[in-house]
């Protein structure tokens, strides 16, 4: 299957567009709903659907851009969810993507355990 330069742009500018609206939601909104002391995280399942449905190229893209603008918005962690989201991407493109692309709870499995490995990692190395 043959992808049009134009197809790729329209991707990756609504991926651009998705990426900032969630950082959006993640820095004004989503403080105000914790859970058991506990605020959701969108970029990390993010970059996870993304690497699973659209491959590797666009997952470890889609997590270093993530990481940048998480570590841009945070300023506490010097590239720290940059290196984290990356390799969350690259990990999750990893697997292959015929077996993951139909099944819905597969896909929320490896996101949320990518959540719960980052914020772990975060709590270990900045707490």
């Amino acid at each position: 299957m043959i992808v049009s330069k134009k197809e790729i742009i329209v991707k990756s500018l609504g991926i651009l567009i998705e990426i900032l609206l969630i950082s959006i939601l993640e820095t004004t909104i989503f403080p105000y709903f914790k859970l058991f002391g506990a605020v959701p995280k969108g970029l990390p399942v993010f970059t996870v659907l993304i690497a699973l449905a659209e491959g590797p190229a666009a997952g470890i893209l889609t997590g270093l851009i993530s990481g940048l603008i998480t570590d841009g918005l945070n300023g506490t962690t010097y590239c720290f969810y940059t290196v984290l989201y990356l390799f969350c991407g690259a990990l999750a493109s990893m697997i292959r993507i015929d077996s993951v692309k139909n099944k819905f709870f597969l896909s929320v499995g490896i996101s949320a355990l990518t959540v719960f490995i980052t914020e772990f990692l975060r709590f270990f190395f900045f707490s």
